[in-house]
């Protein structure tokens, strides 16, 4: 059996996650989350933020984690799709 890479991984989490994110209705973003620190649309914003920073780490480029836009304005379950973050 082949190990699997952390490409591999993470390949498969970003595939799950777009399913998950698909299904989230907007009247569900303020709903609760299993962490108590997190509402769903903190949750959909915390990945888009990886997402963001990782895209900027990979182009040498300094990224600030403190910062916590919201990503989730019109059009966000196609740039989720998409793989393009704002």
């Amino acid at each position: 059996m082949s190990e699997l890479t952390s490409v591999d991984l993470y390949r498969r989490a970003t595939e799950q996650a777009i399913v998950v994110a698909e299904r989230v209705r907007p009247d569900q973003l303020d709903l609760p989350t299993p962490c108590r620190d997190y509402l769903v649309r903190d949750l959909l914003n915390h990945l888009f933020e990886v997402v963001v920073n990782f895209q900027e780490l990979a182009e040498k480029r300094q990224v600030e984690w403190a910062e916590k836009p919201d990503h989730l304005g019109d059009g966000w379950r196609g740039r989720v799709e998409g793989g393009s973050c704002p």
